[in-house]
């Protein structure tokens, strides 16, 4: 069940953003670690620039994206980086995207559960 707070410029490392706040909480008897998500969505492109997700207990964790830019073949956005934090273990994953190929001609067995789960 969505529900749109408010227009909201977020701030990402040195970037604003203009968003849409919006709040996600799961239809009754959905089976989800959350309790509810609070969504910053990009008001002129498809992409989710900042997540906040919450347990029973509060605030879990914290998911932002930022360098985001349609300059590749798709013209969908992509952000450059991606930071995930767990409040509670006190880590945090960083990602940055060197490269992006798309459109490869890769074989079907490049999919299978087996590789998938464990790679080549």
């Amino acid at each position: 069940i969505y529900r749109d707070l408010r227009e909201e410029d977020v701030a990402v490392r040195e970037e604003q953003y203009p968003c849409s706040r919006i709040e996600a909480v799961p239809a009754p008897g959905a089976d989800t670690d959350y309790a509810r998500r609070v969504l910053w969505v990009h008001r002129e492109l498809p992409i989710i620039v900042k997540e906040e997700m919450y347990d029973r207990e509060g605030l879990w964790k914290t998911r932002q994206r930022w360098k985001i830019s349609t300059e590749n073949v798709t013209h969908l956005p992509r952000a450059r980086f991606e930071e995930m934090k767990d409040h509670r273990s006190k880590s945090r994953t960083m990602l940055e995207a060197l490269e992006r190929r798309f459109n490869q001609d890769l074989p079907d067995s490049t999919f299978t559960t087996h590789e998938l789960e464990h790679g080549g």
